[in-house]
């Protein structure tokens, strides 16, 4: 083809999500205007403008084209590629001005697969594109199909401004029309699979990727699309596998990163779901929802400030996001966690702007206030999301904790009811509710819902229960209930504070036993609970076992075999003054005092030693004699309360 008569076709396309701009294309035109001088110069310009183009000198390329219409005002070429190169620097008024010119001139001089009007009509919606005025490019866009029904381009387009705009099913036909226009378009196969991927149409959207991989082997957006479907389906591996092929085809490609990212927060490996977060920011700065993903996995591994910096950072990119409001929220769950108080209650404001019925958020600051000590303001913000989850039994609990501590004893009981009323189980409501009705001196309805909560494991419960029974506080005092339940507590893992309070009691009955100097009736009901404990000990770990009343289930599980599991009932048993756990724990002793002589069976030697028992003491005495690696403080510690 002579030089004389190329020339470009402007068709511009519009890089959406996961759309790759494609080349301006090539057509052939003949030309019959008379040679003159200035005829001749205008080619001769038009041609070295497309090499200039071609070699991606578009602003000479321009002042070439420019030169050529200024020599040859009617050369219509001329005008049509000065409308490319325009549209190429961005100037697209100038160049639709350009194209419109050409199309006045020669319309029937531009190839027959191509209506100029329908093309001028696509590259003016092209220009609305870029101003944001998605609305009017998509009417342009239907006017150049009624010009010109078969361009696949403008169907193709259309696809995209719909899916933009949230209507995947029109956005579905008019992949579908692209895809009939141009069936060996391997972009418009993708994209038509993530129109039926939105709609939830799983099978038809991986034969349409899968079809444009067929086109293009190693199109990298297909296979980060594929992943999304793999992903759909729970398929971690195959997902996997898709989206590092993606990476591996193109590795500078920010949604196949993005998305790896996702799948990984998904598997809660958060190591890795930030490095590919950290990947795509880094080839996509201004990626919202990176940030606000990469504050998500931050906050995984409680790195609070950074995760805030990120969350900040996605908000101010995007900050009419659909997520805003999460976004504020979590921002101010990490001010919570960082003590920042202050910062945290300014944080759920913001959420609560963007979500004003959030039960959610008005829980949260009602929490913060509470913090602050200003108990109006946390019942307040209490008030607001029972209303909105009527029925949401925290509220209610953390009301009750508010009123409380204002003296509102009455109104603090009905919140507290209330949370019962709607979960029984609630353990810690059981338990504020005794407590309360305990300072509004209701001491028998109180030790109703303490035991409840005891009943129910809460250890602190379980320390109150067995002071009331001591006490006789709501009840016949019974000071071997009162042992049971300080022993349940001292055994309790949720209760640390608790826990010594409780051991502290036995401990001390324990030393009345060892010393024989109280009132036998005492000493008789001392033992009485111990002997208690041990049958509760012997219910919750023998029921496996068959074992006698009074027999040691620790005595019985090592006999079987079982000696490490053994160990820690043992040690229970023997606090509980059982004469077979405690010799069992002493033959044990003699075996671990080279390898462990820190354990805790001499943990529990030197405690009782402490308290007085003769057994105890007198078997470290002997150790000490006879093993060197006895550590001298506990010998130390013995000797202040063992019998001489």
């Amino acid at each position: 083809m002579p030089r004389s008569q190329r020339v470009l076709l402007g068709i511009v396309f519009v890089c959406f999500q996961a759309l790759s701009c494609s080349s301006e294309l090539w057509a052939q035109s003949t030309e019959f205007a008379p040679l003159t001088t200035n005829t001749q110069a205008a080619r001769d310009h038009l041609n070295l403008g497309i090499d200039f183009y071609l070699t991606q000198q578009l602003e000479p390329a321009v002042q070439q084209f420019r030169e050529a219409q200024h020599l040859w005002p009617e050369y219509s070429h001329a005008h049509w590629n000065l409308g490319v190169g325009l549209a190429k620097l961005g100037d697209l008024d100038g160049a639709i001005t350009a194209w419109a010119q050409a199309e006045r001139l020669e319309p029937s001089t531009f190839p027959t697969q191509y209506n100029l009007s329908a093309l001028v009509t696509y590259n003016y919606g092209v220009a609305l594109l870029q101003r944001g005025q998605l609305s009017r490019a998509i009417i342009e866009w239907e006017q150049a199909l009624r010009i010109q029904p078969d361009l696949a381009e403008v169907h193709y387009a259309l696809g995209q401004a719909y899916l933009t705009q949230g209507n995947t099913i029109l956005s579905q036909r008019y992949f579908e029309q692209a895809v009939f226009w141009a069936p060996d378009w391997a972009e418009a196969h993708n994209q038509l699979g993530m129109a039926y991927f939105q709609n939830g149409d799983y099978l038809n959207a991986r034969t349409s990727i899968e079809h444009s991989l067929t086109l293009s082997p190693q199109y990298a957006r297909a296979y980060s699309n594929l992943g999304l479907i793999e992903l759909a389906e729970d398929d971690i591996g195959a997902a996997e596998e898709a989206f590092t092929t993606a990476i591996g085809f193109e590795a500078p490609l920010p949604q196949a990163h993005f998305n790896l990212g996702l799948l990984y927060a998904k598997k809660q490996d958060w190591d890795r779901a930030i490095d590919h977060m950290k990947a795509t920011l880094a080839l996509k700065p201004h990626f919202a929802k990176a940030h606000a993903l990469l504050g998500t996995a931050l906050s995984a591994t409680t790195n609070w400030p950074r995760a805030i910096k990120e969350w900040q950072t996605a908000l101010a990119l995007n900050p009419s996001a659909s997520y805003a409001y999460n976004l504020e929220y979590n921002i101010g769950l990490a001010y919570r966690m960082t003590n920042a108080n202050t910062k945290a209650i300014m944080a759920f404001q913001r959420a609560l702007q963007l979500h004003p019925e959030s039960a959610q958020a008005h829980f949260q600051l009602g929490v913060a206030y509470e913090l602050e000590g200003n108990w109006i303001k946390a019942s307040d913000h209490y008030l607001v999301a029972i209303r909105q989850e009527p029925t949401w039994a925290l509220p209610y609990f953390k009301l009750g904790q508010t009123r409380y501590n204002q003296g509102y004893l009455d109104a603090a009981i009905e919140s507290y009811q209330r949370v019962i009323t709607l979960n029984p189980d609630y353990a810690d409501a059981q338990y504020q509710l005794g407590v309360t009705l305990r300072a509004a001196n209701r001491p028998e309805d109180s030790l109703v819902h303490i035991r409840l909560a005891a009943e129910q494991g809460l250890g602190e419960a379980q320390e109150m229960l067995g002071t009331m029974y001591a006490n006789g506080s709501g009840t016949k005092r019974d000071l071997v209930q009162a042992m049971r339940w300080w022993f349940k507590a001292a055994h309790s893992s949720s209760y640390e504070e608790g826990s010594d309070q409780a051991q502290a009691q036995l401990s001390r009955l324990r030393r009345w036993v060892f010393s024989h100097q109280g009132h036998p009736d005492y000493i008789q009901q001392i033992s009485d609970g111990f002997q208690a404990i041990r049958l509760d000990i012997q219910q919750q770990f023998g029921i496996n076992f068959s074992v006698s009343p009074g027999t040691s289930v620790g005595v019985t599980l090592a006999r079987s075999g079982q000696k490490e599991a053994a160990i820690p009932i043992l040690i229970q048993e023997a606090f509980a003054l059982h004469p077979e756990a405690h010799k069992l724990l002493e033959d044990l002793a003699k075996q671990h005092i080279i390898q462990q002589p820190h354990s805790p069976i001499f943990e529990y030697l030197s405690q009782t030693a402490r308290e007085g028992s003769p057994q105890s003491c007198q078997f470290l005495k002997t150790l000490s004699v006879a093993y060197s690696l006895v550590p001298v403080g506990l010998n130390q510690k013995s000797a202040e309360t063992c019998p001489s």
